[in-house]
């Protein structure tokens, strides 16, 4: 058996996987969405606070040392060979803004449909994805300097 999955480097806080700061980033986006409807009395495609405060995507990248630990604790199968793969870092000539719609495109096709089950269809995904995008360029230093691994595990 082979799994290929997300993971983060040994010693690294959750805090500094790009992907955490991705969705963080996202959830910015929705809680202004939600101050903006607040304050402008409900305009149609805003969402609630409380929609807001309810979606809930949890997430966890475990680490290679986690992963044999949590092997070993499980004890149904071993792992017999792990490796870190490569992650290429495409689009050195992108600009800033580029990017950031690059990931933006690539979390909206991971999230819509999530979005619009929770949020229903009233919810304006283009604003949404818009703003995320201009975050996004704000923060893409960050996101680009941040520990994420791919690992590949045989079993």
């Amino acid at each position: 058996m082979i799994i290929i999955f997300p993971g983060r480097p040994d010693g690294i806080p959750l805090s500094q996987v790009s992907t955490n700061i991705s969705f963080d980033i996202l959830e910015a986006c929705l809680i202004d969405m939600a101050k903006k409807a607040r304050i402008s009395r409900w305009p149609s495609g805003m969402v609630s606070q409380e929609k807001v405060d309810l979606f809930n995507l949890s997430t966890y990248y475990m680490s290679p040392k986690e992963v044999e630990e949590a092997t070993e604790r499980n004890g149904c199968f071993s792992i017999e060979k792990m490796e870190i793969l490569p992650h290429p870092r495409t689009g050195q000539s992108l600009t800033a803004q580029q990017k950031a719609q690059v990931i933006s495109f690539h979390i909206r096709a991971i999230m819509e449909g999530l979005i619009k089950a929770h949020f229903g269809d009233d919810i304006r995904l283009d604003q949404l994805f818009d703003s995320y995008s201009k975050k996004l360029e704000d923060e893409i230093s960050a996101i680009l300097s941040a520990k994420t691994q791919t690992l590949l595990c045989c079993a």
